[in-house]
């Protein structure tokens, strides 16, 4: 202590204030005890210390009279240099007050009453005079809400303490400030009182104001250009489209050499251009919150294989190797969007064998363990190709940015994909990333959490013990992975890295013999001819020789040397079609009984028609499916798809008749819709889930066919017990493919069939007599019979009793939807509109399908305001449709 400063009692008071106001502004310290002496002098007294910079002032408040005079005796026995350090305290406490005074903060005292006691001159000017009382002038604090004042009194009566809290004041002038305020009980002159500081933040506001406004400014400057982009797209895309259309099916006809050169180009111009305006119109609704994901069943081995058939072409013109590996403990069936899983899966890869001019490109899919049941998956795309330096690496998964110039100039594109597929990712919860070294490749790699669902295929685990597999590859990356797939099997592995290694260990008497041999014909020139040339007639009845051909490259071998092995799998290898004909080739299965998965060329062609056996005998195969589904559209639609398809059906029109007809009945399969009256799909699910454990019932296959396809749907069925989840209206594909995996035996009792169809583009409407006014979705038709013609296989009849039912059911409920919306029964009109959307898609009426839909989604997200404001264009777009559908029942066929 630099001084010791005893102050006249009355000043005590206001000295401790003052300390108060130090100790909450923050700029000091504090201590309330008394040591050495004065501790001894002085029992009961309070020692205060303030730090003010390098000055020390100590202030003792007598407790009693007879303390002051104990004070008072020992100030006159003090020396020279005490009074002296007394001195420099006095002018310390001054300076301190003249802080106070000049502060910029906002400092006031109001005693119990709410009279001001004190304030300094930024608080007067902050504060509103009220009168003159004894020749003091009094001030406030105005709030702009006159509540606040009240409010404020109420808290502190109650005990509580104001923390920087902002509101916004009526200033000395009467203009609006903000302003930080804290109020703290205290005593003051032996009195209760209350301290209140004021931080003048109206500067900061209005920087804030102006941030806010700008940041909004630009925000809808980039919602308007993403929706002129979105805008563009679809108006560029629908003539597009047409050109390549047209484009593909003039390459059919009888053309010149010179005439289909010019269609090729063509046609590899408009998928050029089409795709650049897909990236962009995908980039629009990414910058303005519009992308969404699906939740459906998805097949990880065939969303890779798919994608490496599809850039097979490029790659092989390039003569670059692709590569296929997803881990066999990779779980195969998860609930995804595969649709944009494909599409970053394709980016990734074309960008690969775009900058890869020779070597090889390959996919590898494993998994991570993560906390809960669902497994990370993680996609590895590694190429050979030039590789990205490390400054340009920053610029990968920019927007319209790509890692040079010269990339673009050399390589075309827009410096979207990448951008593109890092949303994707993030919408996905994942996270995608990319390793690069000049010259030496590219390793791009992501992860992201898929739900697992039930398997379909039958594991291959163990199944191999005791057989031992030869693999003769001098590919190390090939040789890696069919390491991991034979160790799956648990048969023994060995490895052999050229033809003359190969055929010397065949020949080794000493070494044990080999079940299979997976021979690489890659490996150098006429390596296929000079191993079958080795095979002595002792090798070829011991040991079973699978070829492992290069697809592209299949056509140039020898077909007659195929005759001396046991069969050829086409690369890049299918892990489904690789261990099934392992199987074969270890004796576990019959080559004949083999499901050759389908090429993506299958798919194009229309699925056949069967003839479904009666009910009784579904029943006795436990083939017979129950379909739960409420709307009378929707039964027609499903009983005419599931005839054609060859499946025996009976109808529920609800979750509670379906439950009661399962008591009843063993089928063998359930359809059901998720959203029914009484009883929706998930409790009719649950129901029969927990039937069957309280019986010992054979577990039901359950299928939901809603047309809900929004992110948790697909979860929600899978919670629930359901196996499968497709979203309406199905095709017949899917359908059937779906059925066929949980109930196998409903396609063994089913017989083909042939019909006779009508031209699916028989009856067409002419645009010319529709009206103009009808158009309020362009995207899509006002009728669309595609999806008719392929439920129904074209038969005009069967359509047209489709359609007169969907116009003697639907009115009702447009009716119903409309007056819901009108008194606001949101419950009622999101039911409405449900129904309304699946018969809808289902009887092609899709512009009245999406605004049912938006009306859905706006209830169930709470906008309510925007559910109320589409209501007109439900009726809009019946009205649209039903004149269609009209045209098309009663009018001739016409030619567009």
């Amino acid at each position: 202590m630099k001084s010791v400063s005893l102050i006249h009692l009355a000043k005590v008071a206001l000295i401790v204030l003052v300390v108060n106001i130090a100790l909450n502004v923050g700029f000091y310290e504090i201590h309330h005890n008394l040591q050495g002496i004065w501790g001894a002098l002085l029992p009961g007294t309070i020692l205060v210390a303030v730090n003010l910079g390098a000055v020390y002032l100590l202030i003792l408040r007598p407790n009693t009279l007879e303390q002051a005079r104990e004070i008072s005796e020992l100030r006159q026995t003090m020396s020279k240099a005490e009074k002296l350090r007394i001195q420099e305290a006095q002018e310390s406490e001054e300076a301190l007050f003249s802080i106070i005074h000049e502060s910029p903060v906002a400092i006031g005292i109001t005693d119990e009453e709410g009279r001001p006691v004190y304030w300094n001159p930024r608080f007067r000017k902050l504060g509103k005079r009220r009168d003159e009382i004894d020749e003091h002038n009094e001030f406030q604090l105005t709030f702009s809400n006159p509540s606040l004042s009240d409010e404020l009194q109420r808290r502190m009566r109650a005990g509580e303490n104001i923390r920087d809290e902002e509101m916004e004041l009526i200033d000395g002038k009467g203009e609006r400030a903000w302003a930080e305020i804290s109020i703290q009980e205290m005593v003051f002159e032996g009195r209760k009182s209350s301290l209140t500081w004021v931080y003048d933040i109206t500067e900061r506001k209005k920087q804030e104001h102006e941030q806010k406004k700008a940041r909004m400014a630009a925000e809808e400057a980039s919602r308007t250009k993403s929706l002129f982009l979105a805008t563009m797209s679809h108006e560029i895309r629908t003539p597009l489209n047409g050109i390549v259309t047209m484009a593909e099916i003039l390459e059919t006809t009888g053309l010149s050499r010179e005439q289909g050169e010019m269609t090729t180009i063509i046609g590899d111009s408009s998928a050029t251009l089409l795709a650049i305006i897909n990236d962009v119109l995908d980039y629009s609704k990414i910058e303005s919150g519009r992308l969404e994901l699906e939740s459906l069943s998805l097949s990880l081995t065939q969303t890779v294989e798919g994608v490496l058939d599809l850039m097979g072409g490029q790659a092989a013109e390039k003569n670059i190797e692709l590569i296929s590996f997803v881990d066999p403990d990779t779980p195969d069936h998860v609930l995804g969007d595969a649709v944009r899983l494909r599409q970053i899966l394709t980016n990734l890869v074309a960008n690969a064998v775009k900058f890869t001019d020779h070597g090889k490109v390959c996919i590898e899919v494993s998994t991570e363990k993560t906390e809960d049941a669902n497994p990370m998956v993680v996609f590895n795309i590694i190429d050979t190709g030039i590789g990205i330096d490390e400054e340009n690496m920053q610029k990968l998964f920019r927007p319209f940015s790509q890692a040079d110039n010269s990339i673009a100039r050399r390589y075309g594109g827009t410096g979207l994909g990448l951008s593109i597929c890092r949303a994707i990712v993030q919408a996905m919860n994942g996270y995608i990333h990319a390793e690069s070294e000049m010259g030496k490749g590219s390793h791009f790699w992501f992860k992201v959490p898929l739900l697992v669902q039930p398997e379909r295929r039958i594991s291959r685990a163990g199944q191999m013990a005791g057989k031992r597999i030869l693999v003769a590859t001098d590919n190390a990356i090939m040789s890696r992975h069919l390491e991991r797939y034979i160790n799956f099997t648990d048969a023994a592995f060995e490895t052999l890295s050229s033809v003359e290694e190969a055929t010397a260990r065949l020949n080794d008497d000493a070494k044990p013999g080999a079940d299979v041999v997976l021979f690489d014909t890659d490996m150098g020139r006429g390596a296929m001819e000079k191993f079958a040339a080795s095979m002595t007639q002792e090798m070829r009845p011991k040991t079973n020789i699978v070829l492992l051909v290069n697809r592209a490259r299949a056509s140039s071998n020898r077909p007659e040397l195929f005759d001396s092995f046991f069969a050829g799998l086409p690369k890049p290898l299918k892990r489904g079609q690789f261990f099934d004909v392992l199987a074969a080739a270890t004796g576990l299965e019959e080559l004949e009984s083999l499901n050759e998965p389908k090429r993506r060329e299958d798919y194009r062609q229309p699925l056949g028609t069967f003839t479904a056996p009666n009910a009784q005998t579904a029943l006795d195969e436990g083939a017979l499916v129950l379909v739960a589904e409420d709307n009378p559209v929707n039964q027609s639609v499903i009983s005419m798809l599931l005839a054609g398809l060859g499946y025996a059906a009976e109808i529920a029109d609800d979750g509670a008749e379906a439950f009661a007809m399962y008591q009843q009945t063993e089928y063998g399969m359930l359809i059901t819709d998720c959203h029914m009256p009484e009883m929706d799909g998930y409790d009719l699910t649950r129901k029969i889930r927990q039937h069957e454990k309280r019986s010992g019932r054979k577990r039901l296959p359950i299928i939901a066919l809603t047309a809900d396809a929004l992110i948790g749907t697909g979860e929600r069925c899978l919670e629930a017990g359901m196996d499968n989840y497709l979203k309406k209206p199905a095709g017949r594909a899917e359908l059937d493919e779906a059925i066929g995996d949980l109930l196998p035996v409903a396609q063994n009792i089913r017989t083909s069939r042939t019909t006779k169809s009508s031209d699916p583009g028989e009856r067409r409407t002419n645009p010319d007599r529709r009206q103009a006014g009808h158009a309020p979705a362009k995207d899509k038709p006002v009728f669309d019979t595609a999806y008719l013609n392929e439920v129904t296989g074209g038969d005009s009849e069967m359509i047209n009793m489709l359609l007169q039912n969907y116009m003697e059911t639907t009115p009702a409920l447009v009716t119903e939807a409309v007056t819901a919306l009108n008194s606001r029964e949101f419950d009622t009109a999101r039911e409405s509109a449900h129904a309304i959307k699946g018969a809808s898609m289902m009887a092609g009426a899709l512009q009245l399908a999406e605004v049912c839909q938006t009306i859905q989604r706006s209830i169930e997200n709470n906008e309510h305001e925007a559910a109320v404001s589409c209501k007109a264009k439900i009726q809009e777009n019946f009205d649209a449709y039903a004149e269609e559908v009209n045209l098309y029942m009663h009018s001739p066929a016409e030619v567009a």
